[in-house]
């Protein structure tokens, strides 16, 4: 069983790891589709000014880099969120039950 952890919005100012993460081919065609590829570093350096785009980005290479883990790992997974309050939001949604929320955080604060 695998914990995939979701970063926040802060993670992508870390540019090596956001221009690795644009090397990924998921990534890149989410960007694309949504007109965000073209221009990334100008959208980044006005993150704080006009954030809803780098958020886009955020979310979409979030988004794009878990389509591609899920491509070359089958195992069952366990989706741990950045926050509780995204564990409380898909547990409210029914989309994760809490003990599979509770294994989530135990395995991930191990």
């Amino acid at each position: 069983m695998r914990a995939v952890m979701f970063a926040g919005a802060d993670a992508m100012t870390d540019m090596p790891l956001t221009l690795s993460a644009l090397a990924v081919p998921e990534v890149q065609k989410l960007l694309e589709q949504f007109g965000l590829f073209q221009g990334l570093d100008i959208i980044f350096e006005k993150m704080y000014v006009e954030p809803f785009p780098a958020l886009a980005a955020s979310v979409l290479t979030q988004v794009g880099l878990f389509q591609a883990f899920l491509k070359q790992n089958s195992s069952k997974l366990i989706l741990v969120g950045c926050s509780m309050g995204d564990l409380a939001k898909l547990i409210c949604a029914k989309a994760m039950d809490i003990e599979g929320a509770l294994v989530g955080i135990e395995k991930f604060t191990k």
